[in-house]
């Protein structure tokens, strides 16, 4: 399988975002409504600002290791595999 470059820019598979960032802020504020975008958008700050160095490296450490797994995949997706 030829990995296609134009389809690859973004893989949600292998952004920090995505895999580990998101879920962990939507868990926190589940359930909650906020009254306007920039409320939402401050809750989530707040809430990523108090993450600590360990977090920061262990994330980090997900991200090569989903990157290695992709480049065994040959690009495919592999959540799942």
């Amino acid at each position: 399988m030829s990995l296609n470059l134009e389809e690859s820019l973004y893989c949600p598979d292998l952004a920090p975002f995505d895999f580990d960032v998101c879920p962990k802020v939507k868990s926190q504020i589940k359930g909650r409504r906020f009254s306007s975008l920039p409320e939402l958008r401050s809750t989530s700050a707040n809430i990523i600002s108090q993450y600590n160095q360990d977090w920061y490296r262990a994330t980090f450490n997900k991200w090569v290791k989903r990157h290695r797994e992709c480049i065994a995949y040959n690009g495919e997706y592999f959540e799942k595999k």
